[in-house]
């Protein structure tokens, strides 16, 4: 290990390393632990082969990033250099890889776990005990080695089931009915033994097999009762990512399915009545939900999730230990007991086997996902009418790119026993490609416009992804059959007047901080859905601190902008600034209203504007606003040498 001490807290991100000399070859000694403080270690874990008789060196510049940071609390990154601080042969180093070792691996410790489904923790017919016995050294196993459990009176094997080549092995019993232990299970001293195996070192010297003070008396966490009723739900074992990548070099692109399965200690049934469970997936920054698609009653339960353009992660897809989410289903097992959350140790961290780039080389065009109608009808009962627009929104599973070079694309509308097309008309680049369509004289439809199958044209246009593939023109399940909120009468009469959406304060301010000083304008500018004609003078109610004051029509008449203006007054002061009440659009004796003569609805909604700071008042007839101070700064000669002002010379001070 190598401790690399610093002035200050130093946080690590990513793997920084340590190059160490060991004779004429160089060995990196990765970051293990020390973030946050001011010592970093480093480790070296030392092969066969190698050789350093005059002791291990660290040079000067040995301390590299290796993509990683080291920063202090203020994200200044670390001096790297280790200066004199290097070492040079330390002779309390000397290295020897390929010294003989003649001692086996050595018991270090015993632990007793697994999953007890009874009530109170207590193990039942069916849960497995686990006894991890640990070594000194790696330990590599053939055959079938056990450690015998003492339950109650009686005597149970655990069988060897993993750990092969670590130092940590691992053996399992499962609890049948009959085993009783109120006390707690035991492992003796002498509990371990081969029973035809071998557990050995990596220079086949055999591991001593002696428990001595490690072995386990009565251990009250792991009591037994084989009769035990089941109150403990399904708990994850396992966490796997699955899928086919149809990018280059395995990569999964946009349409790709990633698939994720969750493995349970027993079947889990799941119920989709209220919500389908979810498991999360990490893909890059973003977050993106695998939903359930099947295994409900075995202990293997099947998520997906669809790679969407732009998803990219090059490190490769995260499950976190938190990603199982019921999403208002449920999961249980055949008692009814949930399963218990989290996936714990099974989490997933950037599987480098799971790489996505959602722009990968792509072979398949955008595919239609949905289309909806919308528009405003201006006719009675909401019926389009002729100069109504409807508009088709066709939404596809990536990002679609129009180019109406050759010609526009469109979707055919069936109204009534006529076919009109919607010109597209906006969403190029997007998921969304938005098509209008204007009502004209004599288009009727009682039942409700529809969208065919087939209602998508490219019309001598192109609908293309970013790789160039052309789009699935057909709409499918997609299609609109006679949708009865878009019902058209082209000859219906406009019944709805100009309504307003939004509204906004100008003009120039004349005093200092720009603040509104007597004589100074503001304009009002209210915004509608269609052009409004004004006649007379119709209003604009400016509250302006406890006054209200009128701001009278100026211009914008037959257009969707009309422009109030009041001039502001001696005395009118408002510290917090203007506001423009919900109700403050007066006709005053005038009319604002459409082609059709239909007068506007007056009310501002969310609109209305309370106290903008931007038109602060202070309408004193003089200017009220003393001068304030923008600058300073000192000028004059100096005769002096160098430009040194000595006696007689005059200093300015220009504010």
């Amino acid at each position: 290990e190598v401790t690399v001490e610093f002035d200050e807290a130093a946080t690590v991100t990513g793997t920084p390393q340590v190059a160490l000399t060991i004779g004429a070859q160089t060995r990196q000694a990765a970051y293990a632990s020390g973030s946050g403080t001011t010592s970093l270690v480093f480790s070296y874990t030392v092969a066969s082969g190698d050789t350093d008789a005059t002791g291990v060196s660290v040079g000067a510049s040995a301390l590299a990033l290796n993509g990683g940071t080291i920063r202090d609390a203020a994200s200044n990154n670390a001096t790297l250099g280790l200066g004199t601080h290097a070492i040079s042969d330390d002779g309390n180093f000397v290295v020897t890889g390929n010294a003989a070792d003649a001692v086996g691996p050595v018991v270090t410790g015993v632990s007793l776990g697994g999953t007890a489904t009874g009530a109170g923790g207590v193990f039942r017919a069916g849960d497995a005990l686990e006894v991890t016995v640990e070594f000194d050294e790696a330990a590599t196993v053939t055959g079938t080695p056990q450690v015998a459990l003492t339950i109650g009176s009686a005597t149970r094997q655990a069988g060897y089931v993993s750990g092969s080549g670590t130092s940590s092995l691992v053996f399992s019993y499962t609890v049948v009915s009959g085993d009783a232990d109120a006390n707690g299970v035991g492992v003796g001293a002498s509990a371990l033994a081969l029973n035809g195996g071998t557990i050995r070192d990596a220079a086949s010297n055999d591991a001593t097999l002696g428990l001595g003070s490690h072995a386990v008396s009565d251990d009250g966490n792991s009591v037994v009762d084989g009769s035990a009723a089941d109150a403990v739900g399904p708990r994850v074992t396992g966490v796997t990512l699955s899928g086919t990548a149809t990018g280059a070099s395995g990569v999964f692109r946009a349409g790709d399915a990633l698939s994720v399965t969750v493995e349970f200690d027993e079947a889990a049934t799941v119920d989709t009545t209220g919500g389908t469970p979810q498991v999360a997936l990490t893909i890059g920054a973003a977050t993106r939900q695998a939903g359930y698609v099947s295994g409900s009653g075995t202990t293997s339960l099947s998520f997906t999730y669809t790679v969407v353009s732009g998803d990219t992660d090059a490190n490769g897809v995260g499950v976190g230990a938190s990603a199982l989410a019921l999403n208002g289903g449920t999961i249980r097992d055949s008692a009814n007991n949930d399963a218990a959350p989290g996936l714990g140790s099974h989490a997933v961290r950037n599987d480098g086997d799971f790489v996505v780039d959602g722009t990968a080389a792509d072979a398949i065009g955008p595919a239609v996902t949905g289309v909806t109608l919308s528009g405003t009808a201006t006719g009675a009962n909401g019926v389009f009418r002729s100069g109504d627009e409807i508009e088709v929104t066709v939404e596809f599973d990536e990002a679609a790119t129009v180019d109406t070079t050759g010609g526009t694309p469109q979707v055919a509308l069936t109204i009534g026993a006529a076919t009109r097309q919607a010109g597209y008309v906006s969403g190029s680049g997007t998921t969304s490609l938005v098509f209008a369509y204007t009502v004209a004289a004599g288009d009727a439809d009682s039942n409700g416009v529809g969208v065919g199958a087939s209602a998508l044209a490219l019309n001598g246009g192109t609908i293309e992804d970013g790789a160039g593939n052309d789009a699935a023109l057909d709409l499918g399940s997609h299609a609109v059959s006679d949708d009865r909120d878009f019902v058209v009468d082209g000859n219906a009469a406009d019944v709805v007047g100009p309504v307003v959406t939004g509204v906004t304060l100008s003009g120039t301010a004349t005093a200092a901080n720009g603040v509104f000083r007597s004589g100074d304008e503001i304009e009002v500018t209210v915004e509608f859905d269609e052009a409004a004609t004004v006649t007379g003078a119709p209003q604009v109610a400016l509250t302006i601190g406890s006054s209200t004051r009128q701001a009278a029509y100026a211009s914008g008449s037959g257009t969707t902008s009309l422009v109030f203006a009041y001039t502001v007054a001696s005395g009118d002061t408002d510290a917090n600034g203007v506001s423009v009440g919900a109700s403050a659009l007066a006709l005053n004796g005038g009319t604002i209203r459409d082609a059709a003569s239909n007068n506007a609805t007056l009310g501002l909604g969310s609109h209305a504007i309370t106290d903008d700071g931007n038109f602060v008042v202070t309408g004193n007839a003089a200017d009220a606003v003393g001068p304030v101070v923008t600058g300073v700064s000192l000028g004059g000669t100096a005769t002096g040498a160098s430009g040194v002002f000595r006696a007689g010379d005059a200093l300015e001070v220009t504010v």
